[in-house]
Formats: structure tokens, sequence, C-alpha cells
């Protein structure tokens, strides 16, 4: 990530990019007359991908607003958006209902309104598409994304990043994390001491608006790779 990152992208949240209002109202045009595609270039035996550093927090500019609204109290609304993952997470003891109990036993103050709008083996392309139905219209006061595992490794940021457009555009005071899950297939790239392909493709994003992320997998991934613990 460059240095000047956070500044761009705190400038998208305080609304001073008029660009990204453009872009997001412009229509799609389709061209009268396309020219012909390419032919696609014989994929790489060993695809290279850019990698960035496993952390277990990377808390940036934080969740100020959810910060203060939870501990003035009141009605406090969280949407998680992901996958599978997350549509297990509403078990007995899955992450939204530990996250859940979390909040209550910490802000007793507030109100808290949970929302799991996961769609089991969706990605973050899917997720933009319904961010505005599952997300955007339940009035959260914090959303916590994760598509780290049902994203692959060629996954573009387009789709994280119109999430994040749409959330401030509605409501800058909307506070977002992203979250890294695990799949068996990341466990290479944790021993090496990355974030997989899909998770850093995220990362960028959040380093460039300032985004908490959390590595919720980064101790699990170290003990398994270690024999300490094994997968299951």
């Amino acid at each position: 990530p460059r240095a000047d990152w956070p500044a761009a992208g705190r400038a998208v949240r305080a609304g001073r990019a008029p660009r990204v209002k453009a872009a997001a109202a412009a229509v799609p045009r389709w061209p009268a007359d396309p020219a012909p595609s390419p032919a696609p270039a014989a994929p790489s035996p060993t695809p290279q991908y850019q990698l960035e550093p496993a952390a277990l927090l990377n808390a940036r500019d934080g969740l100020p607003h959810a910060g203060e609204k939870l501990r003035n109290g009141g009605e406090f609304t969280v949407v998680f958006l992901g996958g599978s993952i997350t549509v297990a997470g509403s078990s007995p003891t899955g992450y939204v209902t530990f996250v859940t109990n979390w909040l209550k036993e910490h802000y007793p103050k507030a109100k808290i309104n949970v929302v799991n709008s996961g769609i089991s083996g969706t990605g973050s392309d899917f997720g933009a598409v319904r961010y505005d139905r599952d997300v955007l219209a339940k009035n959260p006061d914090l959303v916590l994304i994760e598509f780290c595992v049902n994203d692959g490794p060629g996954v573009k940021p387009g789709s994280m990043e119109r999430m994040v457009h749409k959330t401030w555009l509605k409501d800058p005071k909307i506070d977002i994390a992203i979250f890294y899950t695990l799949d068996k297939r990341h466990l290479e790239f944790y021993k090496e001491g990355n974030l997989p392909p899909s998770a850093s493709v995220h990362e960028r994003v959040a380093a460039f608006y300032g985004i908490p992320t959390l590595g919720t997998v980064f101790n699990a991934a170290n003990k398994i790779n270690s024999g300490e613990i094994p997968w299951s």
C-alpha cells in the first residue's frame, strides 16, 4: 500500500471525492460496435499474486462512530455479510452469536440488533450486487464483511470497493470492518507469513480506505501449521 492511500480513502468518506458519486450514478452503455476481444494469453503454470503480510489486527481508522454510539446506548444495528461461514455464524457456537453476546455484555446500555445477511457459496461480486437490499436497507451502524474463502485467488478489488462506496454515499458514519476466515488451501500462505491472495486484495482495499481488518484465523492458522492443533 502506498503512503498516500489513507488520505485519498478518507476523502471518499468525507465526501470530498465527487468522482465517486458520479461513477456510482453513471449508467453503463454497451458500445455500438465493440472491438473484437484479443485472444487470451496462455495461463501461467505458476500464477504470481501480490501478497500482503498476515496480522492479527490492522486497526487503521478504527470504528469511531460505532464505538461512540455503543457507549451512548440506544439502538445499534450490526449487519454481517458473507458466505456460508457467516450463515453458520448464527449457530450457538458461531462467530455471529459470539460477537452479538460480546457486544451485549460490554455495552449493556445499547439495544443490539443483529442482521445475518450471509448467503452460502457467494463472494464479494454477488455481495456488492445485493448490498443495497441486504445491508443498507437494514440501516446499519456497523457492517462486518467476510468473503475471504469464497473469493478466489484471481478476485479483483472492484466489488469490495463498490460496497465501501455504497456505504459511505448513504451515510459516512457507518463503520465497516473486514475480516478473514480460513480455508485449508490458505495454510501455505500463512506458513510464509502472508495473507492468501483473496485476503490480500481485501487488505489493499482496506488500507486505501482506512478500514480495520481482523485476522480472525491468524492464531489458528499458525497453530495448525505448527502441528499444535489439527485441521478439522
